[in-house]
């Protein structure tokens, strides 16, 4: 049930870097494909994946061109996903044209230095949202088993043990969000992918703007009730061992333009794992849903102006309320371009 919310990634991130560890090489993060292996282990729930995935809006494309009569230049709007995989980084020569056409590269947050990622944490700390709010202990939520798993992911998080004891369910999940092999990826130089275009943007001369800050990203998260964070990281906690086949899978399905799928794929491993459909529904609703549409608002002043090119999470842009729909209810024209 890997979520599709770059700000686990980001924790993930600054997990890595609090822990002081080094890799002498890139590794390449093996994995099998979760939903060819559904099509065989339920054929049933596969079905419904497709289902819902041939019935996404706005789902087979990586690539969009926007225009708008009174814009100086077009703009684009670009699907991510948060893996650090050779084969997403390798940007297709559709990318590069747009690259080249544009004025500077708007994504979600640019800056994910270790510090800046500290202070984004530090604020929720302060604001009570990053500790448990009832004063109990993570320990107390879960099972013996479940305590073990975590307990795997938090030691080497890096986190001071006061405070990965008594975490907020939605910090532990993050933390195990992406799985060993990609932190130590992560830790030998590679970066996510809209880290990634921002780096290129800036070899260019391009300039870089941020849609969200660190904080926000993680508020959307932090701010879902207790329950429903608890219920997620149980989930989560009983897919962990394929970890990486859950970076795969999101690899080989935004390769093939198959960007329905991801989100209906998690929602079904995550109801074998015994999350019911009232918590996906509302992890859906508050946080990708809503993210979506605050993240509109921000995106009309930048393509509004023209020659912007917005990287962000596939999630944002899919679905009748995603930020493709939105644009084209403001009144630009948007053209598939891959």
């Amino acid at each position: 049930m890997r979520t599709t919310l770059r700000a686990f990634a980001t924790l993930s991130l600054l997990a890595t870097c609090l822990s002081g560890q080094a890799a002498a090489q890139s590794l390449q993060c093996e994995g099998r494909n979760l939903l060819d292996a559904l099509k065989t282990s339920d054929a049933a729930a596969h079905d419904a994946v497709r289902k819902a995935a041939s019935g996404a809006v706005n789902a087979t494309t990586r690539l969009w061109k926007i225009e708008h009569e009174d814009a100086r230049g077009a703009s684009y709007l670009m699907a991510t996903v948060p893996v650090t995989d050779d084969r997403v980084l390798r940007l297709t020569p559709a990318v590069q044209e747009a690259l080249s056409n544009v004025r500077r590269v708007a994504v979600d947050v640019a800056n994910l230095e270790p510090l800046r990622l500290q202070e984004g944490l530090s604020t929720l700390h302060s604001n009570g949202k990053l500790v448990l709010r009832d004063g109990s202990t993570l320990a107390s939520h879960l099972t013996p088993a479940e305590q073990q798993t975590t307990g795997r992911a938090l030691g080497r998080s890096g986190l001071p043990a006061d405070l990965a004891t008594r975490a907020q369910p939605w910090a532990v999940m993050a933390l195990m969000r992406t799985s060993e092999c990609e932190q130590r990826r992560i830790r030998s130089g590679k970066p996510l992918m809209t880290a990634h275009l921002a780096a290129l943007a800036e070899q260019r001369g391009l300039g870089t703007v941020d849609l969200e800050t660190v904080e926000t990203q993680f508020e959307a998260i932090a701010a879902l009730p207790q329950a429903v964070q608890l219920a997620l990281l149980k989930g989560w906690v009983a897919v962990a061992a394929q970890e990486n086949d859950y970076s795969e899978t999101t690899a080989q399905l935004y390769l093939a333009k198959d960007l329905g799928a991801i989100w209906p794929l998690q929602a079904a491993l995550a109801k074998k794992a015994g999350v019911d459909e009232a918590t996906l529904q509302t992890y859906h609703d508050e946080v990708v849903v809503a993210r979506a549409k605050r993240l509109g608002n921000r995106l009309h002043q930048h393509i509004s102006r023209g020659g912007v090119l917005v990287a962000i999470d596939y999630s944002m842009l899919i679905g009748d309320s995603g930020l493709v729909a939105q644009v084209k209810e403001m009144g630009f024209t948007v053209t598939v371009v891959e």
